[in-house]
């Protein structure tokens, strides 16, 4: 029974593995006739840019103009200055083609065509597989008409290099909200409150940089993908933590609840660098990759920082607030990201 067990799925391998270029192929000449039957089309000249306007839009980012980055959104912009790109070759991830193709296909200040969409679609330096899913959401937004949702050039993405250049590209967005959001906050306080937030910031972001540098393990080709979305964690949760304080949600504890908290976290704190010492044999990366004991230690010490910092905010905006309730949030918070770091390994 094992060796027929085996056979069979010794059998099922093959067959994938022999279907596979087959597969390949076909997707690879589904792709290539679907860009064909389009290659030969023109976007109408009213769209394009005039020559004073492509003079005006030389040094243009579609990307900011399309999504509103640092202004106000401006698909007529956005349009043009996708169309200066190409003129210039100066192809980008969120220009030139892949605004032009989210345009028609989206109907952004211009008559929805989806033949030209797919012209610009193909035109994106993108994976066999990230191309034909991009297609074949562009063929639903056709059948669905009036009614189809918008497409993005992040929705059909499959591949590292887009994943890393997606999360950024989300990273800017989500970065821009939270300063707008950080400034709402903001407003409703005294100069000594703000100018405590400020410093505890300062703290903050160095706090979150050795994290990410010393705590994450880099070894993996989706590195940066991963400190993009470890930063955003960290970003978000300080604003959203922040967020629920002014709106009440108040911490309490002990200080023998702050000092178990502390036990906790100086447990977890040699946990994870025991976790992370490497073995004779394992010089380039240890049990736990890139992250050394050394560098856990290193951030803990930036982390004692920030936890200083904020407490030095939290008397000023939050006075009536213990320091024991602090230092437990703190402690406790803490205390799981090192969890994180040998838990899940």
């Amino acid at each position: 029974m094992k060796r027929w067990t085996s056979l069979c799925l010794f059998g099922g391998l093959l067959a994938l593995a022999i279907e596979t270029p087959a597969q390949e192929a076909g997707v690879l000449a589904s792709n290539a006739q679907a860009c064909k039957a389009v290659a030969n089309l023109t976007a109408p000249i009213r769209d394009q840019p005039t020559l004073e306007q492509q003079f005006r839009l030389a040094d243009c980012i579609a990307e900011n103009l399309y999504y509103g980055i640092g202004r106000k959104a401006d698909l007529r912009e956005a349009r043009l200055c996708a169309f200066v790109d190409i003129a210039l070759k100066n192809i980008l991830v969120f220009g030139s083609h892949s605004v032009l193709m989210m345009t028609y296909a989206n109907g952004d200040g211009v008559k929805r065509d989806l033949p030209l969409a797919r012209k610009f679609a193909c035109a994106i330096d993108s994976t066999t597989d990230e191309l034909a899913a991009r297609l074949r959401h562009l063929d639903a937004i056709e059948k669905a008409g009036a009614s189809a949702a918008r497409i993005d050039i992040c929705d059909d993405v499959s591949g590292p290099f887009m994943l890393r250049e997606c999360a950024a590209h989300a990273a800017r967005l989500s970065q821009q909200a939270r300063e707008l959001r950080w400034v709402e906050i903001k407003r409703r306080w005294s100069a000594p409150e703000a100018a405590a937030f400020e410093q505890m910031r300062v703290r903050a972001r160095a706090y979150f940089e050795s994290r990410i540098e010393n705590e994450l393990d880099l070894q993996d080709p989706s590195r940066t993908t991963l400190a993009i979305n470890e930063r955003e964690s960290l970003e978000s949760g300080l604003i959203e933590h922040i967020s629920r304080l002014e709106k009440g949600q108040l911490p309490s504890a002990t200080a023998e609840q702050a000092a178990t908290a502390s036990t906790a976290r100086e447990a977890a704190l040699a946990s994870a660098r025991a976790a992370a010492v490497a073995t004779a044999g394992q010089q380039q990366f240890g049990p736990l990759g890139t992250i050394r004991p050394e560098g856990i230690r290193a951030t803990d010490r930036v982390w004692a920082r920030y936890r200083d910092a904020w407490i030095a905010f939290a008397a000023v905006r939050y006075p009536k607030v213990s320091v024991d309730a602090w230092n437990a949030w703190l402690f406790n918070e803490r205390e799981q990201r090192l969890r994180s770091l040998y838990e899940t390994n």
